[in-house]
């Protein structure tokens, strides 16, 4: 409802901001990295992840006299979860184009596909992630592999503990950085599908399927 939707939309503030935060402070030499910094917007990611995903929404429970005891938790759907795992990719995908959009600015038209992937692989995914992908594969046919062998926003998600309770996976804490790199590859003119393996903590592997004027035309 209207509330769900205006804690998102807090929640996306926050995450904004939090970046925005981090990069000042990394752009200016004289500032000191400060650890509670650099792992600010990882934290904010797990909480918006468990909020989204958490499959707990407030149920009001009713007593034996017809009043309101307060509020009770009710599991999320089948249905629902997969709802709001794409309602978290997209979260992601609005985040990634803003980026990309300010941070490209003043860059010139980048030329072909292959220059769109190694501009994120080297200069988008220093500014984000504060490094560059370690490895880039590719099978010449419209897919891309980049591989981050130590993917910082994850790396709180996979030594908590909290997220097995909660029943939520690595895979789901990857749903909004996939969705970043998407709507950033997008926002560049490319068309494209990203999905993220994280089997191999705290490697990412993130596959960018290439898709044909066809299928883009058909919406596939």
């Amino acid at each position: 409802g209207k509330y769900d939707k205006c804690r998102e939309f807090l929640f996306f503030s926050f995450f904004f901001f939090s970046f925005e935060f981090e990069s000042m402070l990394y752009s200016v030499d004289r500032l000191p990295r400060h650890e509670v910094a650099e792992s600010g917007v990882e934290f904010l990611l797990i909480q918006v992840t468990d909020y989204v995903l958490s499959g707990k929404r407030g149920v009001r429970v009713v007593g034996r006299k017809g009043m309101e005891d307060g509020m009770d938790e009710e599991d999320l759907s089948t249905e629902a979860m997969s709802e709001a795992r794409g309602r978290l990719e997209a979260m992601g995908f609005d985040v990634g184009q803003r980026l990309v959009e300010r941070l490209s600015m003043d860059m010139g038209k980048l030329d072909g596909e292959l220059e769109i992937i190694k501009y994120v692989c080297k200069d988008f995914w220093e500014q984000v992630f504060k490094k560059q992908v370690d490895a880039l594969k590719t099978n010449h046919k419209g897919l891309y592999v980049l591989q981050d062998d130590h993917f910082r926003w994850l790396r709180y998600a996979s030594e908590s503990g909290g997220r097995q309770r909660r029943g939520l996976t690595l895979e789901d804490y990857a749903l909004f950085p996939g969705g970043l790199i998407w709507g950033a590859l997008q926002r560049l003119g490319l068309r494209c599908s990203v999905t993220v393996d994280v089997s191999r903590p705290p490697k990412a592997f993130f596959s960018v399927q290439i898709r044909t004027v066809t299928e883009a035309k058909t919406g596939m």
